[in-house]
């Protein structure tokens, strides 16, 4: 075995090698690392850290990289917390929760040999050492160490660590020599061939999707080959890099439970997770990648000395998975009383992933009482079947992978004698504007009465590819325009008849106008100007002043002046600062002020008073 870690639980022989030292060292770790943030306010967040350490053959060692040991938060004003982090199995029980995926490995022999035969000269002389690991180290939430526990402790100025403190379970399958995650024989159970070493307890999953990547030797006799066939080989050891072990990192570092613990140890609130694997297209595997690597283990010089060796190959072959993911699928929460742990209530949320290509939740339930659940059911642009062909805007959608808003929730309440109430839902539309798919319509349907069971789901026609929906969906918003930056010019409302329409300025970035009870069209012949001279505002100043600002200002209230029948706001900014000044329908304005470092400093009146005042103060400063 190599190994940078000295072990003192083995037996035979043990051999170190001349040359640098890579084990992690802990006296440099720290160094060019954040450790405060100081805030304005004179407040500060302080960071704290030490090594990783894992597990490795019952012993604790020192894993590369840092953790946080301890956060203290300070508001400036002697009021301090204090977030102190242990990485141990239980509170009670030391032992690291460390694990990890792939040890460094710096050294490897270069044919086999009974090694136990071999002087300490000769031994070293049959191993080549490398300046790199040459096998690739995996990872774990994005971490070379992972932990299956972690307890939080907070504490405050006035106590140590007074509130009791909340332990989080993780999962770690497939950890450093586990060649698989299949489940572990339970005592007096055979242990092979469908047992694995995965344990529900220390790896929190067992999916039997991970087998640790094999290395096959292969052998070439040297008699069969000429020494001009063999002279385009290099005269080298394995060199390496090694195989990777299959990618697994999606599967390690889930939040399996969260538990809140009073000073006293007594449970408080219990959060408790559970997971299952997504896989697309009705699937129940990943589909695998594969790839081979190939070394040589025996030198060139070796063959030629004796062209009757054995010459061999070393294959590893190593695989990706892909079309799989880790979703969550229930949270059951449990609220314990103080007093008496068994009197509790529990309420559960799980989640349903319906959708044949994507991973967001298609429906979400939660236990509200008297054995009634509230059950939210959501589609997704990819959840509606498309012909292959169409060109619907929901076809659009898919084609250009826009699937993160749903296009229509419904909410229902089920009794746990299948009776259902419809509760209401809505129904989003959108639109291909000028090359950009954007909102176009809200639909919404409010509760049914004694006609709970028959609510249509929506679904593309075969013929049309549109939308085809509930009959009773009544239009709710309807975006009448938008610009070439996809910003909003005209909303209306369908139920009320109210019409909105916005002027952006400032190059289009920053609202100018909202009007309401007007349309688009009617203020149009304003936009332009108002544009314009919305570029060129580059400084500030009131009614009482002269500057681009307030010739903005001017031609918006002359805006105001055309539309009498209109609600008018409007906007000035510095941009990148903030709003310089608002006018309300009425037609008063108030202006905002900022300081040198463009924070708000005044919110004053069109007649220059105050209506607010902001100061910041500063640890050991006075009045800024």
């Amino acid at each position: 075995m190599f190994s940078i870690y000295e072990k003192s639980t083995t037996s035979g022989r043990h051999f170190t090698t001349v040359g640098g030292n890579r084990k992690p060292n802990s006296d440099f770790m720290d160094i060019g690392v954040l450790n405060t943030i100081t805030y304005p306010t004179g407040g500060s967040t302080a960071y704290y850290f030490e090594p990783h350490d894992f597990i490795l053959d019952g012993e604790k060692e020192i894993g590369g990289g840092l953790r946080i040991a301890t956060i203290i938060k300070k508001d400036g004003k002697g009021s301090d917390i204090t977030y102190r982090y242990r990485y141990t199995k239980s509170k009670t029980d030391n032992t690291s929760s460390g694990k990890i995926v792939t040890l460094p490995m710096y050294a490897l022999a270069s044919r086999s040999f009974d090694y136990s035969q071999l002087s300490e000269f000769e031994y070293k002389t049959e191993f080549q050492t490398f300046s790199y690991s040459i096998s690739e180290l995996g990872r774990t939430a994005g971490s070379k160490v992972g932990y299956t526990n972690v307890i939080e402790y907070k504490s405050n100025t006035k106590n140590s660590f007074p509130n009791g403190y909340t332990q989080y379970q993780y999962s770690f399958p497939a950890a450093f020599a586990e060649f698989n995650d299949r489940l572990a024989a339970k005592p007096g159970e055979n242990n092979y061939p469908n047992f694995g070493n995965c344990e529900v307890e220390e790896n929190g999953i067992c999916d039997d999707l991970y087998t640790s990547t094999s290395i096959h030797n292969f052998f070439l006799s040297g008699e069969s080959r000429s020494r001009a066939e063999w002279e385009g080989l290099t005269d080298n050891y394995l060199t390496g890099p090694t195989a990777p072990n299959p990618n697994y990192d999606w599967n390690r570092g889930l939040l399996l439970n969260k538990s809140v613990y009073a000073s006293n140890d007594n449970i408080q609130i219990e959060h408790e997770y559970q997971y299952k694997n997504y896989y697309p297209s009705n699937t129940n595997q990943p589909s695998k990648i594969y790839g081979i690597r190939l070394a040589e283990c025996q030198s060139f010089n070796d063959l030629l000395d004796d062209p009757g060796n054995i010459y061999p190959f070393r294959v590893m072959k190593y695989e990706i998975n892909t079309d799989v993911a880790k979703v969550l699928t229930a949270v059951k929460k449990t609220i314990f009383d103080p007093e008496d742990a068994s009197d509790k209530v529990v309420t559960t949320t799980a989640y349903q992933y319906e959708g044949n290509s994507h991973t967001y939740a298609t429906q979400i339930s939660q236990d509200i009482g008297s054995g009634r659940k509230q059950i939210k059911a959501l589609k997704y642009p990819f959840d509606y079947n498309s012909a292959p062909a169409a060109t619907g805007i929901i076809s659009q959608m898919k084609s250009k992978r826009i699937n993160t808003t749903p296009i229509e929730e419904f909410q229902y309440v089920e009794s746990d004698n299948g009776h259902i109430d419809f509760m209401g839902a809505v129904l989003n539309e959108f639109t291909l504007n000028q090359g950009k798919i954007l909102p176009h319509k809200t639909y919404e349907l409010f509760k049914i009465y004694n006609n709970e069971t028959n609510f249509q789901q929506s679904y593309l026609h075969p013929v049309t590819d549109n939308i085809v929906k509930d009959s009773r969906f009544l239009e709710e918003l309807i975006i009448n325009e938008y610009d070439d930056n996809g910003n909003i010019l005209e909303l209306e409302n369908k139920q009320t008849g109210m019409v909105t329409s916005y002027i952006w300025g400032y190059n289009k970035r920053y609202l100018l106008a909202k009007i309401e009870n007007i349309t688009y069209a009617q203020v149009s012949s304003q936009v332009s100007n108002l544009q314009s001279k919305s570029n060129l505002d580059d400084d500030n100043c009131t009614d009482s002043g002269s500057c681009n600002e307030k010739d903005l200002r001017t031609a918006l209230n002359a805006l105001r002046n055309l539309v009498p029948q209109a609600m008018v706001t409007t906007y000035t900014y510095d941009p990148l600062i903030g709003i310089t000044s608002i006018t309300d329908p009425r037609g008063n304005t108030s202006y905002y002020q900022y300081d040198n470092l463009n924070r708000l400093q005044a919110v004053r009146d069109q007649q220059g008073r105050l209506l607010t005042d902001y100061e910041y103060h500063y640890k050991n400063q006075g009045n800024n």
